[in-house]
């Protein structure tokens, strides 16, 4: 089957991953996939489409620019990371087989800006209008956009996404760190991660005297008000590591005691599965998409500092509870792989034809 992805993203970006790793699994099961991507070229099967930046106005009019390399080419399947990608396919003139990757209905909580938002609007209803089927990352994030729009639930469908084994596996020795070490990764700018609870939670633990260290992984300006925070605060256990590169996450989440995770909102939850593949338990916030994916192998708590820290407080004294969490995570991490992705999304393709 010659199947088409197309995205407006790099290789190292989360929708470029999901690019990435789902080609990879729909070529190792014998099919015939090719991608379009902003850059990255790794030929045969990642093609990087010529683009002008524009700087803020990039997001804007990276579908034209993808659409210029698609109109030529011919595919059974077309597949879109996300509804900026399904433009360009459309802007191509590709409407039959097109399937869309919706990841979350964030954008209707949260969203940067008055522009972004119609924007993407605009482009969530071309492609619930044109396209063959829309995949969702999780059950929840299917209910999601079904909530907030009129698109028929027959044409919605929710496939997991998969870990990545290779990258991300326990290891057969346990390091013991000198002070229980909380680590957190993921976004820091955007609110629904809610990583302000990050730092008040620190706050309470040191007013609490309990022996503690936190990683903050992440990308954050000088200036961001959590620098600010922690430092009126004399948060001195804290320590933001800054942007943590691909190939060295798995260590960070391995070197860690918990992994501490406060996200109000998720399409689906990479960052505590990823630290769970790798033998790490987790805290998070006890919100529906959450114990979709983690299950009963995940330590849950309402999304509040004073509920966390009570939490770990515990957790700080509980050797045998971390123990037994982290065997129960690891099977469910393996529960999820690119290649069962790629099979369900091939049935889908299929049921469609």
């Amino acid at each position: 089957m010659k199947i088409i992805l197309a995205s407006c993203q790099n290789k190292y970006c989360g929708l470029g991953q999901y690019t990435q790793h789902l080609a990879t699994a729909l070529k190792s099961l014998g099919h015939t996939p090719q991608v379009y991507r902003k850059d990255h070229e790794e030929p045969p099967l990642f093609r990087a489409y010529p683009y002008r930046s524009f700087k803020s106005l990039r997001p804007y009019i990276a579908p034209y620019y993808l659409s210029r390399s698609l109109r030529t080419e011919e595919a059974e399947v077309w597949q879109t990371d996300y509804v900026d990608a399904a433009m360009g396919a459309l802007l191509a003139g590709k409407k039959e087989q097109l399937f869309v990757t919706v990841h979350d209905a964030i954008p209707f909580v949260y969203s940067s800006s008055r522009t972004a938002f119609t924007i993407y609007k605009y482009e969530l209803a071309r492609s619930l209008k044109r396209a063959k089927a829309i995949v969702t990352v999780s059950e929840h994030a299917k209910q999601e956009l079904l909530k907030y729009t009129n698109v028929s639930p027959q044409k919605v469908f929710a496939v997991h996404n998969g870990i990545d084994h290779s990258r991300y596996y326990p290891t057969t020795v346990t390091q013991k760190n000198e002070q229980f070490t909380i680590k957190y990764l993921g976004g820091l700018g955007v609110p629904h991660k809610n990583a302000k609870v990050l730092l008040e939670t620190a706050r309470l633990l040191r007013n609490r005297c309990i022996p503690f260290r936190m990683e903050i992984g992440g990308y954050l300006p000088d200036d961001h008000p959590l620098r600010s925070f922690a430092q009126n605060h004399q948060l001195k256990d804290v320590h933001f590591t800054g942007f943590v590169p691909e190939e060295a996450m798995r260590e960070f989440y391995q070197t860690a005691d918990l992994f501490f995770f406060p996200s109000l909102l998720e399409g689906f939850g990479f960052p505590p599965l990823e630290a769970m593949a790798s033998g790490t338990p987790a805290l998070v916030s006890d919100i529906p998409v959450l114990r979709e994916i983690l299950g009963e192998a995940a330590f849950y708590s309402e999304p509040t500092a004073n509920h966390f820290a009570e939490k770990i407080t515990i957790l700080r004294q509980s050797p045998h509870e971390l123990a037994e969490k982290r065997e129960l995570a690891i099977a469910q991490a393996q529960q999820y792989t690119w290649e069962k992705t790629a099979r369900a999304m091939i049935h889908l393709y299929e049921q469609s034809a």
